[in-house]
């Protein structure tokens, strides 16, 4: 296991970026509803044969949305 100071120099890389798309995220790009966001995410899963536990990601819903993946930055 590793100690605190470890762990903490561990999390300390910020520039790697997110690969899955969540909800807010989908509010933030589209500027749909929060519930919309959720239904469109559940919608994409189900068109892409995921399960619940596996993440959209951003080349996936560029895809969808029909939109270039540079366009999608995650915050």
């Amino acid at each position: 296991m590793l100690a605190p100071l470890e762990l903490l120099r561990y999390n300390t890389n910020h520039d790697m970026e997110r690969l899955c798309v969540y909800p807010a995220d989908v509010v933030n790009i589209t500027g749909r509803s929060l519930r919309s966001a959720q239904r469109l995410i559940k919608n994409l899963k189900h068109i892409l044969k995921k399960s619940e536990h596996q993440c959209i990601t951003p080349k996936e819903l560029a895809a969808y949305l029909d939109i270039d993946e540079s366009e999608i930055i995650l915050r």
